[in-house]
């Protein structure tokens, strides 16, 4: 028998069998929401920590190269954030504004990644609009940080 025929066999046998592979989510328990003050501690937290990697975007760009490599570090980081926003389980009452603001925390990202491949391609035209894109995104990240309580996501 080949690989790919064991390979396959071992899978029906798993799934005839009833074997859960891939977890039930009839057993999941839906994480308690946050109180108030910890939400905010706890995002204001992944801010701070954001903003401190972020200082070392601060020194001048001397070529395209270090320009390309910065922006890319800056995506990491910031997806990094994304994530860790992610795994908080807001106030009930602040899940609508939060998913709000994961969303376009979302679509920051996306425009983020849509601006380095322009640069990469030397499309200045196409990165300059997307660049004012992206600092209208950030006003509104802000505004829904504050309204959030977040005060530290809302600095610069």
């Amino acid at each position: 028998m080949t690989r790919v025929g064991c390979l396959a066999l071992v899978l029906a046998a798993l799934l005839l069998g009833g074997c859960d592979v891939m977890g039930s989510s009839k057993n999941a328990v839906a994480p308690k929401p946050l109180s108030r003050a910890e939400f905010v501690r706890r995002a204001n937290h992944i801010c701070t920590v954001s903003q401190r990697r972020a200082q070392r975007l601060k020194k001048p760009v001397t070529s395209h190269a270090v320009l390309v490599r910065r922006l890319n570090y800056a995506v990491r980081v910031f997806e990094q954030d994304i994530v860790a926003f992610r795994r908080l389980t807001p106030p009930v009452a602040d899940a609508p504004a939060f998913g709000r603001l994961i969303a376009d925390l979302d679509a920051e990202d996306v425009n983020a990644h849509r601006l380095v491949d322009a640069i990469e391609a030397g499309q200045r035209g196409r990165a300059r609009t997307l660049g004012k894109k992206l600092d209208h995104l950030d006003k509104s990240l802000k505004r829904r940080s504050i309204n959030l309580g977040l005060r530290i996501c809302a600095k610069d």
